[in-house]
Order: C-alpha cells, then sequence, then structure tokens
C-alpha cells in the first residue's frame, strides 16, 4: 500500500476526511505522521483497552475524583434513547487552553452483541445536529480509524474511533478550543502518530 506523509492541519485534515466519501472508503491511505518527541510523553499503556498513546506536553491526567464527575456528566447528558456511551479510562486536560484529551471504550447497550461504527456514528450525528460532521479513515501503525471532524465557531472536536485487538470499540478524543488550534495541532499529530496496539 502505498504510505503517504500527513502534516495534519485544519486544512489537510478537513480534505483527509472529505475525500474518504463520508467514511465509505474501503481502501483508506496509511499516513505516516510527523512525531515530535519534544512535544509529547513517552508512551501510556491503556492496558485495558491494549493501546498505547503519548500524550501532548503539559495535558495532565483528571484524578480519579474529577474523572468521576466527568463520567457522571456524560451520563446526564446522554440521550435516553443512545445505545452507545463513552466510557473514558482517562482523560487529560491542558490548563492554559482547556484542549482536553479523552480515551475509553465505547460501551454498547442494545439487544444483540454487534458493534456497528455506522449506528455509533448516526447517534453523534444526532447529538450534533447543529454542527457538521465530517466522516473519513486512515490507517496509522496498522489501525484502521475512523475519524469524526466535528466543528462549530468555538472547538474542534477529533473523534478517532476504531477496534482494538479483542474488537472492543475505542475511542480518543481531541477537543480543542479554536483560539489555540494553532498552539496545539502539531502536539495532537504527534500523539496520534503514537498510537498503536499493545500485546493483551
Amino acid at each position: 500500500m502505498k504510505i503517504f506523509t500527513f502534516c495534519i492541519s485544519a486544512l489537510l485534515i478537513i480534505t483527509l476526511a472529505s475525500c474518504s466519501d463520508n467514511g465509505k472508503n474501503e481502501n483508506p491511505r496509511e499516513l505516516v505522521f510527523n512525531v515530535d518527541t519534544a512535544l509529547v510523553t513517552d508512551p501510556v499503556q491503556f492496558d485495558d483497552l491494549g493501546i498505547s498513546l503519548c500524550i501532548p506536553v503539559n495535558w495532565n491526567s483528571l484524578d480519579s475524583s474529577t474523572l468521576d464527575n466527568v463520567i457522571k456528566g456524560l451520563e446526564k447528558i446522554r440521550e435516553d434513547s443512545a445505545l452507545y456511551h463513552l466510557s473514558p479510562s482517562a482523560v487529560y486536560l491542558n490548563k492554559k487552553t482547556s484542549n482536553l484529551l479523552s480515551v475509553g471504550e465505547v460501551a454498547y447497550e442494545g439487544k444483540n452483541d454487534s458493534l456497528s461504527f455506522k449506528e455509533y456514528i448516526s447517534e453523534i450525528n444526532t447529538a450534533y445536529d447543529t454542527v457538521n460532521v465530517v466522516v473519513g479513515k486512515f490507517i496509522v501503525n496498522d489501525i484502521n480509524v475512523t475519524q469524526l471532524l466535528i466543528r462549530n465557531d468555538k472547538f474542534i472536536l477529533f473523534k478517532l474511533l476504531f477496534l482494538n485487538k479483542q474488537t472492543d470499540m475505542i475511542e480518543v478524543d481531541f477537543a480543542l478550543q479554536k483560539t489555540f488550534y494553532n498552539e496545539a495541532v502539531k502536539s495532537v499529530e504527534s500523539s496520534i502518530g503514537s498510537l498503536k496496539y499493545i500485546n493483551k
């Protein structure tokens, strides 16, 4: 497969997402991200999720009490009809910019055992019905990622969805304030480029 070297930017990542035919492209491109190790931590292993990821520098993990409050908050705003919900394993916050990274598993409460990207994306589209949601696909470090790009006048949200080796649906979210997008973008690129499976 041809490998494309990709520098993440607002224009390029929008182009990437758009060219994937709303996520229906069966041949996503393999991307090589520019990973600047000065901008991210050493890899953090999420054993429960089967992945590792470098975290942007100065994005600090929320303590367990605050994380519990975040999870409770997500439950409160969740639609009663929703079959999917994000269960974060960790949340990282840059206090200066309020940019946020969430890493977790997507839980499914349907009547069968079948996880469906299409159904979950449909729920996300409903939740963000007032903003534009663009879906695309790419491969990084042998992980097939479905990306949702969500934008409004205040923030840019990257949702990365993929299956781990146990076929659990994993979600990695980068929520960026538009004001600090240019400051954060290279760190986010380095973090995404570090995403890998770990052996379990």
